[in-house]
C-alpha cells in the first residue's frame, strides 16, 4: 500500500482498506474509495507546494463523521485549519446512474 509523509506538516496519507487515511495534527479521517494513484499524488504534491497544506478544516470532515469513523467522499485542501476549505478532491461523479 502507498504512503505519503510530510513530517514538516504533521501530515500522513496512507492507503488502507476502503480508501486513504489522512492524518494531520492529531485528526484523522478516511477518504473513502480513494487510492494514491500517480494522478492523485501529483495533485496532492502540487496543492501542498502552493500553500494548500492543511487537509482538514474545522467542520470538514464533520466532527460527527470523525467520531463515528464514517468515511468522507473527499480530500480537503486549505491554507489553514481554522478557515474554510479552498477546494476538495471529491468523487461524487465516479458512480454512474446508467445501467
Amino acid at each position: 500500500m502507498c504512503k505519503m509523509e510530510f513530517p514538516e506538516l504533521g501530515l500522513t496519507l496512507e492507503e488502507e482498506t476502503g480508501g486513504v487515511r489522512v492524518t494531520q495534527n492529531s485528526k484523522s479521517y478516511l477518504a473513502g474509495n480513494w487510492k494514491l494513484t500517480d494522478e492523485v499524488t501529483a495533485m496532492i504534491e502540487l496543492s501542498i507546494s502552493n500553500g494548500f497544506n492543511n487537509l482538514w478544516v474545522e467542520g470538514h470532515p464533520s466532527n460527527k463523521k470523525l467520531e463515528a469513523g464514517t468515511p468522507s467522499h473527499y480530500i480537503c485542501f486549505a491554507r489553514d485549519h481554522e478557515g474554510r476549505f479552498d477546494f476538495l478532491l471529491a468523487n461524487e461523479g465516479k458512480k454512474s446512474a446508467l445501467p
